[in-house]
């Protein structure tokens, strides 16, 4: 029982929605490795910064806990093409932009985005 009252102090003191594992300099399958065990765990991105380094997309951020666990979504990767078609179609479905990171890699535009619907 001495544990128990423990985990509520611990609640009280650091909500679960507060969790935030912060991700570093991670390239493109390290990050989506890293998204995939965040899923995992109900956990969905929040920050989201994107960088170059030597030619090479590099992802920073953090995950927080996902409540409800399904009105979200993340892409990163997109043309600016891409990027339109998928904010106009998560626009008319109720969805806002939360985070819009890009960076410019042989003059193409990549974006990365997460959408949430409140």
């Amino acid at each position: 029982e001495l544990r128990e009252e423990r985990d509520v102090i611990l609640q009280k003191v650091v909500p679960r929605e507060q969790v935030s594992p912060q991700f570093h300099d991670l390239n493109g399958l390290e990050f989506q490795a890293a998204f995939d065990r965040a899923v995992k765990q109900q956990l969905r991105p929040s920050k989201l910064v994107m960088s170059l380094a030597n030619g090479i997309v590099l992802y920073n951020g953090e995950f927080i806990r996902s409540n409800p666990p399904n009105d979200w979504m993340c892409r990163s990767g997109l043309s600016t093409a891409d990027f339109d078609k998928i904010h106009a179609e998560l626009t008319a479905k109720g969805y806002q932009l939360e985070c819009h990171p890009s960076v410019i890699l042989n003059d193409q535009k990549i974006h990365g985005a997460i959408w949430i619907r409140k």
